[in-house]
């Protein structure tokens, strides 16, 4: 049959890949050698955030590098909760913390994007660090990614991690956002970087300028990442450092249920067709390759798939997966639990065929607005 050929030469072409990034995590070193002391400028856009924003300054106010060498801008983005006034009492109590009120944006460019451009250019910082308003960084933070950043170095990247709690989806959510965090690093550590998280970045504010900031990619919800990394690594001038350290590792809430884990990923997968063709190609197979398994993998040993290949290729897939996601854990010393590993492997397959679909054309909401096809849609 086609699709077990199919099925077949996917396999092969899935574990040459993750072969790939296994010796792009094994070729990741520890690059801080750095020893200067840089004025950095933490941007931390909010848009109804009451019950994270003060964990997120908190863990911001606790930095051991000089306070007198960071700043640290609010970016409030018309908040309907009492995110402004919590972070604005917040700021009274510390210098360096700063809390800007945006107007709403103009609806045909991607708020988060233009929350950040207000931050960037309101700041004082050589290097411009992102996060979000529902993480929590270590006091080590900044201090590690700043020793990354040599003259050649335009942009730091780091891990993340979702701090998994009681509910099922919350742990599956967690390893599976920890195991993209293992892509974006090996991928730099094989010089194609091109995965990144807003929530854990840092640039140069002059890289960033000489780039034209977000103009091209600004319309879209997401990208504010990934695609101004893609930007900045299509100039040859700059170097991609990753953060190896555990110190430099950021966390992040898991999202409150499904429909809001849905609308997360397909905000992400929005962004998929500006990405180079080569890497959106590798999208494209995967997408396929991940159809074939579930249309296939309920009817093996059935009238309608009288064989074994599915589930020989399935188990060819979690193996693959595992040893790569092990050998992420380690940077982390993070424990990887076998059940929720494969509990985690059969939710990926099904969940990458509905985001792959319902971020491209389909509508979402996030943060009280809606999207259709990424863009904004409504305000």
């Amino acid at each position: 049959m086609i699709i077990s050929v199919f099925l077949l030469l996917g396999s092969i072409l899935y574990v040459s890949a993750i072969l790939a990034l296994y010796i792009g995590l094994q070729r990741l070193s520890n690059s801080a050698q750095h020893s200067d002391k840089l004025f950095v400028s933490v941007i931390v856009p909010a848009r109804n955030e009451e019950k994270n924003i003060i964990k997120c300054l908190s863990s911001l106010a606790e930095q051991t590098y000089p306070k007198s060498l960071f700043e640290i801008i609010v970016l409030d983005d018309n908040s309907e909760d009492q995110t402004f006034h919590l972070a604005e009492e917040f700021s009274r109590a510390h210098d360096n913390f700063r809390v800007i009120s945006l107007p709403e944006p103009p609806k045909h460019r991607s708020p988060k994007k233009v929350a950040l451009e207000a931050g960037i250019e309101h700041s004082r910082g050589d290097i411009i660090f992102t996060t979000d308003a529902d993480c929590v960084v270590q006091p080590q933070w900044i201090e590690t990614m700043v020793r990354h950043f040599d003259e050649k170095t335009g942009a730091v990247l780091s891990w993340l991690k979702v701090r998994p709690g009681k509910k099922l989806l919350s742990r599956l959510e967690s390893l599976d956002s920890m195991a993209l965090s293992f892509v974006g690093a090996a991928a730099v550590g094989l010089g194609k970087p091109a995965l990144a998280n807003g929530a854990n970045f840092a640039y140069r504010k002059s890289v960033f300028r000489e780039l034209g900031g977000f103009s091209g990619i600004d319309q879209y919800a997401s990208g504010d990442d990934d695609l101004f990394l893609q930007k900045l690594s299509r100039q040859k001038k700059w170097r991609v450092a990753f953060a190896i350290e555990p110190e430099a590792c950021v966390t992040s809430g898991a999202t409150e249920n499904l429909k809001t884990f849905f609308s997360q990923r397909f905000r992400w997968a929005s962004k998929g067709p500006l990405y180079p063709p080569a890497l959106f190609a590798i999208e494209m197979l995967l997408y396929f390759y991940f159809f074939a398994l579930a249309v296939t993998l309920p009817f093996s040993f059935t009238a309608l798939f009288p064989t074994a290949i599915p589930l020989v290729v399935f188990m060819i897939k979690i193996g693959a997966d595992y040893l790569f996601v092990k050998k992420g854990s380690q940077f982390l010393n993070a424990r990887i639990p076998f059940f929720i590993f494969l509990l985690t492997e059969v939710f990926q397959i099904f969940y990458i065929l509905i985001v792959g679909i319902g971020g491209s054309v389909g509508k979402f909401q996030w943060k009280g607005r809606t999207f259709a096809r990424g863009k904004v849609l409504a305000n």
